[in-house]
């Protein structure tokens, strides 16, 4: 659904996640000026997934140790990780909505439970465009 201007991490070992605005694919339902900070915070975070995933722990390298989230050797992250990390110079607002309905998609669970659960990432990619998706349905409980 949605697609970034550049992947992270994918064109040299260490580079950091960008700050530019995710691009949307055309026939995309979501325009592209109603993308306010905390959907641009999910794009992120489920772009960073979707090149490396991980279970009980933020982060990993590629040797499947535990790393920190924000590490330039990170390579995999779990959800909340890449919430932490995508969420960096987000304003305090955005990182609460985006939280608040990433939550809503997967269900009131604690977000680590919800990713340590699943057995591969399609589940946590299909929440985190849930929550990408329908921003004014899940929001509403939200304050």
């Amino acid at each position: 659904m949605i697609e970034q201007i550049r992947r992270p991490f994918r064109e040299g070992i260490g580079e950091r996640p960008t700050t530019t605005k995710p691009t949307l694919r055309q026939g995309c339902e979501i325009a592209a000026a109603e993308i306010d900070e905390a959907t641009a915070l999910l794009i992120r975070a489920r772009n960073l997934i979707e090149g490396g995933w991980c279970r009980d722990g933020s982060a990993r390298n590629c040797l499947g140790f535990r790393v920190s989230p924000y590490s330039k050797w990170a390579t995999r992250w779990c959800m909340s990780g890449a919430m932490r990390v995508a969420s960096a110079g987000a304003s305090d607002l955005a990182r609460r909505r985006s939280h608040c309905r990433l939550v809503a998609a997967i269900g009131e669970e604690f977000v680590h439970v919800f990713n340590d659960r699943q057995r591969n990432v399609k589940p946590v990619l299909a929440a985190f465009d849930r929550a990408i998706g329908e921003p004014a349905a899940l929001q509403a409980g939200c304050r």
